[in-house]
Formats: C-alpha cells, structure tokens, sequence
C-alpha cells in the first residue's frame, strides 16, 4: 500500500510564515515514523511558493499541484493526504475533502479525530469542499484528504515546535497506518 504526502508548497499564507517549511517537515517526520509503509512526498517547490488548491474563483500554481498529482500517481498511491496550515481560522485541526466522496470521508474524519485527541487541539470538523488536487480526474488515489493542521496565527507556537512537529507526525503516521490496516 502506497501513501501519498502533499505538503504545502506555500510561502505565502501568513506575515514570518513558512508553510512549506513547516509542512515539508512534518511529512518527512510523519514518513519516518511510519514503518511497514511505502511512502511517497509528492512536492514542488520549483515552481513558486504560492498557490491555491480552492476554487475561490479558480484554482492557481497548478503546475506545480500537477506535478504533486504525477509523482503520487506514479507511485501507485491508494491514500493521498495534503497537509497544510490554516491561516487565521481558530486553534485546531480540519480536514477536507470532495463532496460525495465517502471513503475519503472517513478517511479525513479519522485522521482529524486521531490528530486531535493525540496533540490536545481542537477538532474543528471534516467540511467536503472541491479542490483542485483531490479531483478523481488528476488524483487516481481511493483515499484523498486535506488536512488543516493548526492555525498560522492561533497556533504558531505549538508548529513552531521541532517536538511538536514530530509528535505530528508519529500521531499521524500511526493513524495512517491504522487505517490502512483497517481498510485493505
């Protein structure tokens, strides 16, 4: 089973903010904490470090969201997670995904469920909303999801954290793990 990590390439969410910083290294934590699974980083940041997966009116840096989609596709990726950080919404975590699509519901319920009760941040819910990078036609993942994991503002210094964002990614790569287990 292959997973899938989309972090951020964003530079440009928030004032002394570096998503992309902040996201890279909670996947490539979350990818080492998770044995027993093959993983791939699905990441451009050559591309500008800037970009919009919602379409508010329509999506931007799709280049480089297109070259995310052709490295998890080739890989083989049945579990697609995006991870991102929300900018100046509430303390916590909130996940994403496409309208109608079941299993990645449950999918992203999960891993909100599991991130907050195991880091003490809020749960601020599962909403199904079109993005550009979860879309079937460019995503052949089964499970796709976004995660929100912390506010840019609310939570900065909890993200800041190198322990914190270890802990990040050990809840979240044994979540993953335990979904995949639960859903072969």
């Amino acid at each position: 089973m292959t997973v899938a990590l989309q972090p951020s390439h964003q530079d440009d969410t928030g004032e002394g903010w570096h998503e992309y910083r902040i996201c890279g290294d909670i996947a490539d934590r979350t990818i080492r904490a998770g044995q027993g699974i093959h993983w791939v980083k699905a990441w451009d940041v050559s591309d500008g470090l800037t970009g919009s997966n919602n379409y508010r009116p329509r999506p931007t840096n799709t280049i480089a969201f297109d070259r995310e989609m052709a490295q998890a596709n080739a890989a083989g990726a049945s579990y697609f997670v995006s991870i991102h950080n929300d900018g100046g919404a509430p303390s916590g975590i909130l996940g994403e995904h496409m309208p109608g699509d079941g299993p990645s519901g449950r999918l992203t319920e999960y891993l909100v469920q599991k991130l907050s009760v195991e880091l003490g941040l809020p749960n601020r819910g599962v909403r199904e909303v079109r993005l550009y990078s979860l879309e079937p036609e460019r995503n052949r993942a089964k499970y796709r999801s976004l995660l929100e994991i912390g506010d840019n503002v609310a939570d900065r210094a909890f993200l800041s954290s190198v322990s914190n964002r270890a802990r990040i990614g050990r809840v979240l790569a044994t979540a993953l793990a335990s979904f995949v287990r639960k859903n072969r």
